[in-house]
Formats: C-alpha cells, structure tokens, sequence
C-alpha cells in the first residue's frame, strides 16, 4: 500500500533559516505557519541574497532572500517522494528523510501525493477551512 503523509510547511521544513527568525534562541524566534509560508514562496522566486526579514516580515538590507538550498533539485525531491512510498512514513520520519537527504520533505510529500493509496494528515488538517 502507498501512503503519504502529508503535513504543513512548519512541521516538514527543514531550512532553519525559514524556521527561526534567531539562529540563537531557537525556542522563542520560531515563525508562524504564514510566516513561513510566505517565505518558503519567496525563496522559490528569488535568486540571491540573504534572505533576512524584519518582525514585520519586510526586507532587510539590498539582497533580501536566497534560493532555497533544498530545494535545488528536482531529481532529489522526486527521489524522496518515490521513498516515502516504498516505505509508510508518519511526519517526523518524512521531515528526517529531507534533513538527512537535504531535500525538501514538504515538496516530495506534495509530489508522492499522487501517486498515494492512502493520505496521512493530522487531524486539524482536517478541521481547518484553508488547509482543505
């Protein structure tokens, strides 16, 4: 049987960068879903930089965001999708498989989506209007 789970940004994103607005403090600088959803979208748009936002997620300084490095090939995600399929996986597996393969898990969870018997969502998931 195939299953995918499937999960947010918050929970399958790997780039710390995109995470933790302090590289320091990780406990008290993590961002909100829509903060990191929105940077997550512009990285993808974006070249070079150092992709640094204020609180109040404006630009910082001349270059203000970097290609996700996890996003830098598409045979890796693929590769990555194609795993999480021959093997069931919950979450914290699918983030852990990105980590060590430096792949994005949330983009190889959406393309295994597909090809997916079965879907594994979190219960909220369900109960939220926009994640639906």
């Amino acid at each position: 049987v195939k299953v995918v789970a499937l999960g947010s940004r918050s929970l399958l994103c790997n780039n710390e960068a995109v995470l933790y607005s302090s590289r320091t403090n990780k406990k008290s600088s993590r961002r909100t879903e829509s903060e990191i959803t929105e940077m997550c979208l512009d990285m993808q748009k974006s070249k070079t930089g150092s992709g640094k936002r204020t609180s109040d997620g404006k630009a910082k300084g001349k270059n203000t965001s970097s290609k996700c490095p996890h996003l830098t090939s598409s045979e890796s995600i693929s590769t990555l999708a194609l795993h999480s399929l021959a093997r069931p996986t919950d979450i914290e597996d699918m983030a852990s498989l990105g980590k060590a393969s430096n792949c994005c898990s949330y983009y190889a969870s959406r393309e295994a989506l597909a090809a997916a018997e079965v879907v594994v969502v979190p219960y909220n998931t369900l109960l939220s209007p926009q994640a639906r």
